[in-house]
């Protein structure tokens, strides 16, 4: 396997981790919500309040002691900590009640080990937040070959149908993203102004005061 740094890993894989919670809303949160959940028919969240309730720690620092036979930085020198394990102490360490396990550090896919890290989850009185995908191929890439092994493989740990996901994942139907790296103002802007009118920050922001797209290659369109 090819290794990835952080950045790539955040520019074109944990956007398509969303998809665990986002695309296959039936799979994944049927798998780590709490038992009662699974019942209705779509997830129902409430946003905390508290703002250390909105804290999560992501397996990615950790990598070093999980162990996985996807997480190729496990030091093996080191005895290897399960997930479930590595999730359940967190609480106790930091003190907070969620966590962002990175896809390739779960040691299994099948339903058995998905059921016993949901409820290790929900016995520690937790919450997964996000689960990023690690994917060495980009969505982006020019290249149609490369984004059709990264929607493989999205669609394999989602359980997704691969031809679903390549209709609409990250195309102009979804939240596609400009080969020039022109930045859609309006798209940032929504969420920005959602989280000022819920009282997350204080006062309203102007995405476009902080934007300035000047350096990028090619002009962009206004």
């Amino acid at each position: 396997m090819n290794k990835i740094s952080r950045r790539e890993l955040l520019r074109s894989s944990a956007i398509a981790g969303g998809a665990a919670l986002t695309v296959s809303r039936a799979s994944s949160w049927t798998l780590f919500a709490p038992a009662s959940a699974s019942a209705q028919s779509k997830p129902s969240m409430t946003f905390p309040t508290a703002p250390r309730e909105r804290l999560a720690v992501a397996s990615w620092p950790f990598r070093a002691e999980i162990a996985s036979p996807t997480n190729e930085y496990h030091d093996k020198t080191k005895p290897g900590l399960d997930l479930r394990d590595w999730a359940v102490r967190i609480p106790k360490e930091f003190g907070v009640n969620g966590v962002e396990p990175l896809s390739a550090h779960f040691p299994s896919t099948d339903p058995h080990y998905l059921e016993s890290f949901r409820k290790a989850i929900e016995n520690a009185h937790m919450h997964v937040v996000n689960i990023p995908v690690d994917n060495q191929f980009c969505f982006f890439d020019p290249d149609p070959a490369n984004r059709k092994k990264a929607v493989e493989i999205t669609a394999e740990f989602t359980k997704s149908p691969a031809d679903v996901l390549d209709s609409y994942f990250m195309t102009e139907r979804d939240y596609y993203r400009d080969r020039n790296g022109c930045v859609a103002v309006a798209t940032i802007q929504r969420p920005i102004d959602a989280m000022q009118s819920e009282g997350l920050i204080e006062r309203p922001v102007s995405i476009s005061d902080y934007l300035n797209m000047s350096y990028l290659p090619f002009p962009c369109s206004a």
